[in-house]
C-alpha cells in the first residue's frame, strides 16, 4: 500500500490524476481488506473487472495509433489547405 502511494506521488502527474489514482487505489485496498464486502468473496471481484475494464480501455485508446493509414494527417491537410489558397491569391 505504502509503495503505491509513494510512487503516484513521486510520479510527475497532474494533480487530478494523482487524486484520482490514490482514490481509486485507497478504494480498492479498503474492499479488499473488508470482509464483509459481497466483492471479498465473489469471483471475478470488483478490482478484477474494474481493472480488465481499464486494460481494454487502454488497448482501445491505442488502437488507432497502430494503423499506418490512418495516422493524424491535420498538419499536412492545414499545410497543402494553406499552399491552395496561396494559389488562389497569387493569381488575383
Amino acid at each position: 500500500f505504502v509503495i503505491v502511494v509513494i510512487a503516484i506521488l513521486a510520479a510527475s502527474f497532474n494533480t487530478s490524476v494523482r487524486t484520482w489514482a490514490l482514490s481509486t487505489h485507497v478504494y480498492f485496498m479498503m474492499s479488499f481488506v473488508n470482509p464483509k464486502e459481497a466483492g471479498f468473496t465473489s469471483f471475478p471481484t470488483v478490482a478484477t473487472l474494474y481493472c480488465l475494464m481499464i486494460v481494454g480501455a487502454s488497448l482501445l485508446a491505442a488502437l488507432p495509433f497502430t494503423f499506418p493509414y490512418r495516422r493524424f494527417t491535420a498538419m499536412e491537410s492545414a499545410q497543402a489547405l494553406q499552399d491552395e489558397a496561396a494559389r488562389a491569391v497569387g493569381l488575383l
